[in-house]
C-alpha cells in the first residue's frame, strides 16, 4: 500500500481551486448580499416616508372633511334663518297691506262703503 505522492499531491492542488472557487463565489454572493440588504434598507426608508405622507394626508382629509361638514352645517342654518327672515318679511307686509287697508277704509268712511 504505497501512496502515489503525485495522485496525492494533484487532488490537494484540485481540492486547493475548488476551495478557491467556492471562497470566490462566496465572496460574490456576499456582495450581492450586501447591495440587496442596502437596496432594502433604502426601500424600507422609502416606504416609512410614503406611510407618514399618507398618514399626514389622511390627517389633512379628515380636517378638511371637518370642515366641510361644519360649513354644510352652517349653511344649512344660514338658509333655515333666511327662510325665517323670509316668513317674518312676508308677515310683516301683509301686516301692512291690512294695516293700509284699514288706514283706507278710516278715511273713506263707512259712508263711501254705503254709496258704492
Amino acid at each position: 500500500d504505497t501512496i502515489d505522492m503525485g495522485l496525492l499531491a494533484e487532488a490537494l492542488l484540485e481540492r486547493d481551486r475548488e476551495v478557491q472557487q467556492l471562497e470566490a463565489r462566496l465572496a460574490e454572493l456576499q456582495t450581492q448580499l450586501a447591495s440587496k440588504d442596502k437596496r432594502v434598507a433604502e426601500l424600507g426608508g422609502e416606504l416609512d416616508q410614503t406611510v407618514r405622507e399618507v398618514r399626514h394626508r389622511q390627517l389633512d382629509l379628515e380636517l378638511q372633511q371637518l370642515k366641510l361638514e361644519e360649513r354644510v352645517r352652517s349653511n344649512s342654518e344660514l338658509e333655515q334663518a333666511q327662510r325665517n327672515l323670509s316668513a317674518r318679511v312676508e308677515e310683516a307686509a301683509l301686516g301692512a297691506r291690512h294695516a293700509a287697508l284699514d288706514l283706507d277704509l278710516c278715511r273713506t268712511g263707512p259712508h263711501s262703503i254705503r254709496a258704492q
